[in-house]
């Protein structure tokens, strides 16, 4: 009987593999947005995801603390971890620290945004959804960071900034 061994993968397929469940996990969100959408109405659809995001936020953070043993509450310790979750994986982005009390995360590439785009939505889910999102992962870490949008779509379309601080 054979069973899965990811040691019998390469290094670059191992890498490959963790990109493609990344791609899987922003058409999964998707569709069970649109799915839900379609079931009752945009409001609605909405206030479940962004419940949903909030609970997955917590779980996230639990577990990369975990995995990689972290300790530590800072502003940086929660950036690095919040780029290594499976839905930020799929975007371009990255985090400046100015301080131990100030950082800002910069998303230059949104896959999300970009399908929203491409579906010619007038509502973008950016701000509450992602918001919820990073508040639930940034205080499972550390209940004093406060997070708030910078720029956003629609006013801003390139991506989004997030000032996190404490």
């Amino acid at each position: 009987m054979k069973k899965l061994n990811f040691n019998d993968f390469s290094k670059q397929s191992l890498i490959d593999l963790i990109k493609m469940y990344s791609d899987l996990f922003f058409v999964m969100d998707g569709l069970w947005f649109l799915t839900t959408e379609e079931m009752t109405d945009y409001e609605t659809a909405l206030k479940i995801d962004v419940d949903a995001w909030k609970k997955y936020g917590r779980k996230e953070a639990k577990r990369l603390l975990s995995l990689f043993n972290v300790q530590d509450s800072s502003l940086e310790t929660v950036l690095k971890l919040l780029i290594r979750g499976p839905f930020m994986l799929q975007l371009e982005c990255h985090y400046e620290v100015f301080s131990d009390k100030e950082a800002i995360l910069y998303i230059t590439r949104c896959r999300t945004l970009e399908a929203m785009k491409q579906a010619c939505r007038k509502e973008f889910v950016c701000e509450p959804v992602s918001g919820a999102y990073f508040m639930a992962f940034a205080k499972e870490i550390n209940p004093n960071i406060k997070i708030s949008p910078i720029r956003l779509p629609p006013d801003y379309m390139e991506g989004c900034e997030w000032k996190f601080s404490i």
